[in-house]
């Protein structure tokens, strides 16, 4: 299991012994760490690759192999790492990477960031961008694939949008204008997603703690 902190660690534990029952605490706390130039906010895994986007919108590219010999706390060097979104656009540098996703068997990575927009690379060419899609008037928080064509994005600006890659058009829901989910007191940004092959998609709003189904 990895995990990623405020201090720019990514943090290993041993699964096979902290889900044992009579786990000790130290069983159960990680047995070491990795040192990384920038916060991890998005973490996928991609057949034997581990691939990390952090807040200057670099993407970080490990092996498992590599992980899970690293014994010791310190430093690793990824096979590759590359700046995934470029910083002469309109919004605030850096763009950094809140999402991240790719369909089972499939070799193409989704990303998306603070500069509003999903990207798509492949993890054999990660430096090259096959497709970018904008639209969302604020930074994206989640993504969810339906298939191996459609995808969703939530969104700071309270919508989820579908997105069809052999198309130009996308649907959009506008999840906080919803007034059962509403607050006047909070944001409307949607903060997690998750979508079935029926096209049921469930979102979380930050807004509220209703679910908009």
């Amino acid at each position: 299991l990895v995990t990623a902190d405020s201090l720019a660690r990514l943090c290993f534990f041993e699964l096979s012994q902290a889900l044992e029952p009579n786990a000790s605490h130290k069983e159960r706390q990680y047995k070491c760490h990795l040192e990384v130039t920038e916060p991890v906010y998005a973490m996928t895994s991609i057949l034997d690759r581990l691939v990390c986007g952090d807040a200057a919108g670099q993407l970080s590219v490990y092996t498992w192999a590599d992980v899970g010999s690293f014994s010791q706390s310190g430093q690793l060097a990824p096979i590759c790492r590359f700046s995934a979104f470029p910083t002469n656009i309109s919004a605030a540098p850096p763009n950094e990477i809140n999402a991240l996703a790719m369909m089972n068997g499939d070799r193409i990575l989704y990303a998306g960031a603070m500069d509003n927009a999903v990207r798509l690379a492949s993890i054999e060419r990660p430096d090259k961008i096959i497709a970018t899609y904008s639209g969302h008037d604020e930074y994206v928080n989640e993504l969810a694939l339906q298939s191996a064509n459609v995808f969703l994005s939530a969104s700071e600006d309270g919508t989820v949008r579908l997105w069809d890659t052999r198309s130009k058009d996308n649907h959009i829901f506008r999840v906080a204008a919803n007034e059962k989910l509403r607050q006047d007191s909070s944001g409307r940004g949607i903060c997690a997603l998750d979508a079935e092959e029926d096209f049921m998609v469930r979102f979380l709003v930050w807004i509220s703690k209703h679910k908009f189904l």
